[in-house]
């Protein structure tokens, strides 16, 4: 009974490492995000974000053009995504 515990517990442990069903965040997966895709779609080509803010704007006097209310931002290794409304509005790599 004990076996059969710690084979299922390394089981799932071994499918959750590996990323089973889901994208693994790299730039070549991020290449395949474009404008107007929903958070889900982003998740389902370019997988989990190493970070996500979520920020608030007027709409005015920023750096970025940014729209004004509520929108969220994740960050991959080398790259980000805003989303205003669930849709993208902004997609940038970083640059030397």
């Amino acid at each position: 009974m004990y076996r059969h515990r710690v084979a299922a517990f390394v089981a799932a442990f071994a499918v959750g490492a590996l990323g089973f069903g889901c994208a693994t965040a790299t730039l070549q997966n991020y290449d395949k995000v474009s404008l107007g895709m929903s958070q889900e779609q982003v998740l389902a080509v370019a997988g989990k974000p190493h970070h996500k803010f979520r920020m608030e704007s007027t709409g005015q006097g920023t750096i970025l053009p940014t729209p004004a209310g509520s929108s969220d931002a994740w960050f991959y290794n080398g790259g980000m995504v805003q989303f205003h409304d669930g849709k993208v509005v902004v997609k940038g790599v970083k640059v030397e």
